[in-house]
């Protein structure tokens, strides 16, 4: 019995079509391999990050804390200031949300893409005193937030989250945690100003009953007393000063402190003793003394809090306003920059 035959025309086409499946699966395996690169893992012992750029480089460390004291702290640069958490994971989590990144070359045309030796930023992970993961950053990427980058001295170039780059600075300050003092401004009772060589200033905060809500209560039938058991008006201050002082300026120094976040951050200590110092007691806790220093040659004011433990610089505005404005103050350094 004769089995029946396929004509040679379908045999022919069941074979190209067999060949070019074949030839799509494998582009298809190659092509994914090609375009992509799996990240290793960051593992959670990182406890040390460099970063570096152009010959400058800072160091983040975390040192293992004693088991009452909680979770590791991360610390910045060679003074070892303490280190905002959120600031860390702006450098760890970019890389945790990805598993791989795109390719867009392997040709090491670094240049082109911010990543020759002199433009680069590079961030090294340790763990345990070994180098876990290498990663250089070049130029941001035109479509989308993103980074063009080699991962562990690589020839790919990849696509990374935009956000590592971000967070990448050699800059300790960029690091430091900003807030300096944080008081409820309703909780504020007395402010004092001292100068050696300017006039001094005690704010008391006076609290008075409403007139009108007394005034209400008396005349339907109800007591001065009544009214005063009531709503409260607004704080007054009671203002002992050298020269004439309003309320609004307490209050916009007050409000200032709720909270006082640093301007930025000195490279030295300042010497010498302080040109004025404010000091402001709050219902409950320590009086929290503010000092400040003469200004830097970009008009910044290098200061002390007694609730923190490193000097700040505070801008000329803000200088003002925590020192009710007051121009006998500042006399001195205007007529500087004047003269200069």
């Amino acid at each position: 019995m004769t089995r029946p035959q396929l004509p040679t025309r379908t045999v022919v086409y069941a074979s190209i079509l067999v060949a070019l499946v074949a030839v799509f699966v494998v582009q298809e395996a190659t092509t994914s391999r090609r375009n992509t690169v799996t990240l290793p893992d960051l593992p959670d012992t990182v406890n040390r990050i460099v970063l570096a750029e152009g010959g400058v480089t800072l160091e983040l460390s975390r040192a293992a804390a004693g088991e009452e004291e909680g979770d590791s702290d991360w610390t910045v640069g060679e003074g070892a200031y303490p280190a905002q958490e959120e600031s860390i994971l702006e450098l760890v989590e970019p890389l945790r949300s990805v598993a791989s990144a795109d390719v867009v070359s392997t040709r090491e045309g670094w240049n082109q893409f911010g990543l020759e030796e002199a433009t680069r930023r590079t961030v090294t992970y340790y763990a345990a005193g070994d180098e876990v993961l290498v990663v250089d950053l070049g130029n941001r990427a035109s479509a989308g937030d993103q980074v063009y980058a080699r991962i562990a001295r690589g020839r790919e170039v990849v696509l990374l989250p935009g956000a590592l780059a971000t967070g990448f600075s050699t800059d300790d300050s960029d690091f430091r945690p900003r807030e300096i003092v944080n008081l409820v401004q309703d909780e504020v009772v007395s402010v004092t100003i001292a100068s050696p060589d300017g006039p001094s200033v005690t704010a008391r905060r006076v609290e008075r009953a409403a007139e009108g809500a007394a005034e209400d209560g008396a005349g339907a039938g109800g007591t001065t007393d009544d009214a005063a058991g009531g709503a409260s008006a607004p704080a007054a201050w009671e203002i002992d000063a050298e020269l004439e002082v309003d309320g609004a300026s307490v209050d916009a120094l007050v409000s200032a402190l709720g909270p006082l976040r640093a301007d930025g951050f000195p490279e030295a200590t300042p010497t010498g003793e302080p040109f004025a110092t404010v000091t402001v007691n709050p219902t409950s806790g320590e009086p929290v003394v503010l000092s400040f220093w003469p200004p830097d040659d970009d008009r910044s004011y290098p200061a002390t809090a007694s609730s923190y433990d490193y000097p700040f610089l505070v801008s000329d505005w803000r200088a003002r306003r925590l020192l009710l404005r007051i121009d006998a103050y500042f006399d001195a350094f205007d007529d500087a920059e004047s003269a200069g």
